[in-house]
């Protein structure tokens, strides 16, 4: 990774981590306001009911980076951009037809998604699906012009309008408080709005002069889109219905539990954003861009030092939380009418998810690169399997267990689907080393557990007996800097050449703010 790439990769965690800050004060307001209510258990499941309806969109960009590289390397990019009028018009098309269809039968669309759902948050539910359900086709401009944005480099251009999302959507949350909880769901659609119009505007600079606008055809690179759409929207759906699967079984327990493992899995998630959304967002153009060019050896070293450079970051954080993941709920929404039960159930499900960090950073990795390979019809069976997996799991934990049984049956499946997608890449590619991986994993957690050793000393003896009245968090912040430093000196005493190269990358970058690419 040259010197630009490292400065690019740092602003795109800069900004992630701003939209990310974003994310959570919206979460903490939506917890001040309306604590583990039914109004938050009805705009969770109706986010969960769009990440399975909405997910045909990801199996035509999902598919777009390799198709449009392929075009670029093939025929130029004047007819890539061409074929990027085309899909994006046909979406456009595609996604009003199924606002229309969405809008028509929603009453029986939220009673088949939230069986145990009755009552007041069964009204509620469907009044925000048909409100969601118009911001369909914002959502397709927005996607597929990031993702053209990506694919020519204007990474950094790409992210910005996230930084709206979060902050719009805050707005309406407070506002929804005083004026009334119809007004939850607007802000989601008034944020995709604005994030579509500027996506669409910076794209625009982008293309080709005769190739920008709606243009209906069905040439070659468009059918073969089509063509190829099935088995990667059905590998995209699996991942959104193992979610969704989860929200049918929560919608069983008791009010609220749809709600707790939400808050928990907003962390989680943003967590795998800041640390992963930046390699992912450069690397998957790149390793598209290989494999069209027929560049395996590159393409699987690629791979191999994304995996290892992610797990020198994840497996650290991974055991922090599970140790100290009650304080970082209580400081994030233990506030308003989100009270100390509700955190505890909270850092439960969060120690539960962070089971699986690292092997959601695996999963979408591999499934860049399957799909970089054009293989969708093995990514989709190995999803399958996961879905089937996490389902048996959740029928078994959640007897036992509760809303944490579900969380652990997610990162439980997550983790069987991660090894199987490694093994098979290692199938499809004689060149891939997964016992250099391995070996690399090994030498991370061995850092990682020196590491979890001296926190625990830290708070069990410094804080307990002699700082035990210092502010609330101040523990927190302090044994994640010096639990830090100790990773690094330890990970430099083990030496992985992949620490090294990376310490090395953040050690040359002087230009924080700017970015040579724009």
């Amino acid at each position: 990774m040259h010197k630009e790439a490292r400065e690019t990769a740092l602003i795109i965690t800069g900004i992630t981590l701003l939209c990310k800050v974003a994310g959570l004060l919206k979460n903490t307001a939506l917890a001040y306001f309306f604590g583990a209510d039914v109004v938050v258990d009805a705009y969770v499941m109706v986010f969960s009911i769009s990440s399975v309806l909405f997910g045909w969109m990801g199996g035509f960009i999902g598919n777009f980076t390799p198709h449009y590289k392929k075009i670029c390397v093939e025929e130029g990019k004047e007819r890539a951009d061409l074929f990027t009028s085309n899909l994006c018009a046909w979406l456009i098309l595609i996604g009003g037809v199924c606002t229309i269809l969405f809008e028509l039968f929603s009453t029986k669309i939220v009673q088949l998604a939230a069986p145990g759902f009755r009552g007041e948050v069964l009204n509620l539910t469907i009044g925000f699906w048909r409100v969601l359900s118009i911001s369909m086709v914002f959502g397709v401009i927005y996607r597929l012009y990031k993702e053209y944005l990506n694919c020519n480099g204007r990474h950094i251009r790409a992210l910005v309008p996230d930084l709206l999302m979060s902050s719009i959507i805050l707005i309406v949350i407070v506002l929804s408080s005083c004026i009334g909880k119809g007004l939850l769901i607007w802000g989601y659609v008034a944020a995709i709005g604005v994030e579509a119009l500027i996506e669409l505007l910076m794209a625009k600079k982008y293309f080709c002069k005769t190739t920008f606008g709606l243009q209906l055809s069905f040439d070659n690179n468009v059918r073969e889109i089509f063509v190829s759409f099935l088995p990667i929207f059905f590998a995209e759906a699996m991942t959104e219905i193992n979610i969704f699967v989860d929200k049918i079984f929560a919608s069983f327990l008791e009010e609220g539990s749809i709600a707790i493992l939400d808050y928990a899995n907003i962390i989680r998630v943003s967590l795998f954003e800041v640390g992963a959304l930046a390699l992912l967002t450069m690397i998957y153009p790149r390793i598209a861009e290989m494999w069209s060019r027929g560049e395996t050896q590159e393409f699987c070293s690629s791979i191999q030092k994304s995996i290892v450079l992610m797990a020198i970051f994840f497996i650290p954080i991974t055991l922090g939380i599970i140790y100290m993941g009650d304080r970082l709920i209580s400081i994030i929404y233990e506030h308003g009418f989100f009270t100390s039960k509700e955190t505890e159930m909270t850092s439960v499900a969060l120690q539960m998810y962070a089971i699986g960090l690292l092997s959601m950073v695996i999963r979408l990795i591999v499934n860049r690169a399957l799909l970089s390979m054009h293989k969708p019809k093995a990514l989709f069976i190995i999803n399958t399997i996961n879905v089937i997996v996490n389902t048996v799991l959740n029928a078994i934990l959640v007897r036992k267990m509760g809303y944490v049984g579900l969380a652990l049956a997610t990162s439980l499946s997550a983790t069987f689907t991660a090894i199987c997608l490694l093994v098979l890449i290692k199938i499809q590619l004689k060149e891939f080393n997964i016992s250099q991986l391995l070996w690399s994993f090994v030498r991370v957690l061995f850092a990682s557990i020196i590491m979890l050793a001296s926190i625990v000393m830290m708070r069990n003896i410094i804080f307990t007996h002699i700082f035990a009245r210092f502010p609330a968090g101040l523990d927190l912040l302090i044994c994640t800097c010096l639990g830090g430093l100790v990773y690094v000196v330890v990970m430099k005493k083990v030496n992985p050449d992949e620490f090294s190269y990376y310490m090395n990358g953040l050690g040359r970058i002087k230009r924080l703010g700017r970015d040579k690419y724009e």
